[in-house]
């Protein structure tokens, strides 16, 4: 924490009252701990190991963990005390274009309905697929640039001797 704190606070050395009062951010649910992709950690058991480091003022954080499921159900009962909240994928086609539609509503609907109507072809089986997730829905969605084709043509071949 204390390399963390020092680049925070572009410090050379953190001032015992700038950690007590880093702490009692935590003791009052001020700040909140945000711990993304746990599933890449090299821990063989990611999510024992992060419990076993949520210790000392630190314990009573809020805590935002984001972990693939098959990671999640491995390690079921590490982090006991947590609400447990799982990603679902939305509903194609509905969900996925009312979604589009509440993105590019206030910035640009013309656009929405230009990504709408080329991924709602039916050679987009793949990408329909793809977008089902939020996430990824929200990324397309936020690299979307008209008039450059938001999906390339590849085509694979394969050659035999």
């Amino acid at each position: 924490m204390q390399d963390w704190l020092k680049n925070a606070l572009e410090v050379v050395r953190v001032q015992e009252e700038q950690e007590n009062a880093f702490a009692d951010l935590f003791k009052n649910n001020s700040l909140w701990l945000l711990l993304d992709a746990a599933d890449e950690m090299s821990s063989p058991q990611p999510l024992t190991e992060i419990s076993q480091q949520l210790t000392g003022w630190v314990k009573n954080a809020r805590v935002v963990l984001t972990c693939r499921v098959n990671v999640w159900e491995a390690n079921a009962g590490a982090l006991e005390n947590f609400e447990t909240y799982r990603l679902l994928n939305f509903e194609y086609p509905q969900q996925v274009q009312e979604f589009i539609g509440r993105w590019f509503h206030n910035k640009d609907a013309d656009k929405g309905e230009r990504l709408w109507q080329e991924l709602d072809k039916a050679e987009r089986q793949r990408i329909q697929d793809l977008v089902k997730n939020p996430l990824r829905l929200a990324l397309l969605c936020s690299t979307y640039d008209p008039p450059v084709p938001p999906f390339p043509r590849l085509r694979c071949t394969h050659k035999s001797k």
